[in-house]
Protein backbone atom coordinates (compact mmCIF):
# COMPACT_ATOMS: atom_id res chain seq x y z
CA UNK A 1 0.00 0.00 0.00
CA UNK A 2 1.38 3.46 -1.12
CA UNK A 3 1.04 6.26 1.85
CA UNK A 4 -1.70 9.39 0.88
CA UNK A 5 -0.28 12.78 -0.18
CA UNK A 6 -2.88 14.23 1.64
CA UNK A 7 -1.89 12.01 4.97
CA UNK A 8 -2.10 13.83 8.36
CA UNK A 9 0.78 11.45 9.37
CA UNK A 10 4.00 14.06 10.44
CA UNK A 11 6.07 15.25 8.28
CA UNK A 12 9.74 14.01 8.31
CA UNK A 13 11.99 16.11 10.82
CA UNK A 14 15.08 18.03 9.34
CA UNK A 15 17.84 16.99 10.51
CA UNK A 16 20.64 18.83 13.71
CA UNK A 17 22.68 19.66 10.78
CA UNK A 18 19.79 21.71 9.38
CA UNK A 19 19.39 23.87 12.64
CA UNK A 20 23.10 24.74 12.54
CA UNK A 21 23.32 25.50 9.36
CA UNK A 22 20.79 28.14 9.56
CA UNK A 23 20.97 29.01 13.24
CA UNK A 24 24.77 29.48 13.83
CA UNK A 25 25.84 32.24 11.78
CA UNK A 26 22.47 33.79 13.02
CA UNK A 27 23.83 33.65 16.38
CA UNK A 28 27.53 34.46 15.83
CA UNK A 29 26.28 38.00 14.71
CA UNK A 30 24.01 38.35 16.94
CA UNK A 31 26.88 37.52 19.99
CA UNK A 32 29.43 39.94 17.78
CA UNK A 33 26.84 43.02 17.80
CA UNK A 34 26.40 42.76 21.07
CA UNK A 35 29.82 42.63 22.04
CA UNK A 36 30.59 45.68 20.54
CA UNK A 37 28.15 47.47 21.47
CA UNK A 38 28.75 46.28 25.13
CA UNK A 39 32.17 47.50 24.89
CA UNK A 40 30.94 50.70 22.82
CA UNK A 41 28.67 51.85 26.13
CA UNK A 42 31.45 51.42 28.42
CA UNK A 43 33.97 53.56 26.63
CA UNK A 44 31.95 55.91 24.86
CA UNK A 45 31.00 59.10 26.40
CA UNK A 46 31.43 63.23 25.81
CA UNK A 47 34.62 65.43 25.89
CA UNK A 48 33.75 68.84 27.05
CA UNK A 49 36.02 71.71 27.13
CA UNK A 50 34.86 75.10 28.40
CA UNK A 51 36.49 78.37 28.56
CA UNK A 52 35.90 82.05 27.92
CA UNK A 53 35.50 81.57 24.24
CA UNK A 54 32.73 79.12 24.37
CA UNK A 55 32.33 75.61 24.85
CA UNK A 56 33.25 72.50 23.05
CA UNK A 57 32.43 69.37 23.20
CA UNK A 58 32.73 66.05 21.23
CA UNK A 59 30.82 63.01 21.06
CA UNK A 60 31.38 59.97 19.67
CA UNK A 61 29.65 56.47 18.64
CA UNK A 62 31.53 53.29 17.16
CA UNK A 63 34.25 56.11 16.36
CA UNK A 64 31.70 58.35 14.39
CA UNK A 65 30.87 61.94 15.53
CA UNK A 66 32.76 65.36 15.77
CA UNK A 67 33.25 68.31 17.97
CA UNK A 68 30.29 70.87 18.52
CA UNK A 69 31.35 74.70 19.46
CA UNK A 70 28.86 76.75 21.29
CA UNK A 71 29.82 80.27 21.71
CA UNK A 72 30.37 81.78 24.83
CA UNK A 73 26.98 84.28 24.47
CA UNK A 74 24.65 82.47 26.77
CA UNK A 75 22.16 83.11 28.84
CA UNK A 76 22.78 79.87 31.56
CA UNK A 77 23.63 76.55 32.03
CA UNK A 78 21.32 74.23 34.34
CA UNK A 79 21.08 70.94 35.55
CA UNK A 80 17.45 69.81 34.70
CA UNK A 81 15.84 66.20 35.83
CA UNK A 82 14.83 64.19 32.58
CA UNK A 83 11.55 63.83 31.91
CA UNK A 84 10.23 59.93 33.14
CA UNK A 85 13.38 59.20 34.71
CA UNK A 86 15.88 59.08 37.77
CA UNK A 87 19.08 60.84 35.69
CA UNK A 88 19.87 64.79 35.19
CA UNK A 89 20.73 66.73 32.15
CA UNK A 90 23.13 69.41 31.99
CA UNK A 91 21.36 72.63 28.94
CA UNK A 92 22.48 75.66 28.07
CA UNK A 93 19.72 78.10 27.51
CA UNK A 94 20.73 80.41 24.42
CA UNK A 95 19.77 83.69 24.00
CA UNK A 96 16.82 83.07 21.86
CA UNK A 97 15.80 81.05 24.81
CA UNK A 98 16.51 77.30 22.80
CA UNK A 99 18.30 74.82 24.64
CA UNK A 100 21.09 72.73 23.65
CA UNK A 101 21.94 69.46 25.78
CA UNK A 102 25.24 68.79 26.32
CA UNK A 103 25.22 65.94 29.35
CA UNK A 104 22.49 63.36 29.98
CA UNK A 105 21.93 60.35 32.11
CA UNK A 106 23.84 61.71 35.04
CA UNK A 107 22.60 60.06 38.11
CA UNK A 108 23.41 61.96 40.84
CA UNK A 109 21.58 65.75 40.86
CA UNK A 110 25.07 67.41 42.92
CA UNK A 111 26.94 66.09 39.68
CA UNK A 112 24.34 67.44 37.41
CA UNK A 113 24.84 70.75 39.37
CA UNK A 114 28.82 70.78 39.64
CA UNK A 115 28.78 70.43 36.38
CA UNK A 116 26.64 73.32 35.44
CA UNK A 117 28.09 75.39 37.59
CA UNK A 118 32.23 74.72 36.20
CA UNK A 119 30.88 75.30 33.17
CA UNK A 120 29.18 78.42 33.79
CA UNK A 121 32.18 79.80 35.77
CA UNK A 122 34.37 78.66 32.64
CA UNK A 123 32.51 80.63 30.12
CA UNK A 124 31.40 83.14 32.25
CA UNK A 125 34.04 84.04 35.08
CA UNK A 126 31.71 86.62 36.63
CA UNK A 127 28.21 85.37 36.82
Amino acid sequence: MQPNANSTDAPTRAGIGCLVVFLLPFLLFGGVAVQIGVRELMRRGATLRADRSGLLYHRTWLGHGGPTTISADQKSVVANPTSNSDYYQVDIIRPDDGKTNIAHYIADRRDAEMLAARIQHAIDPQA
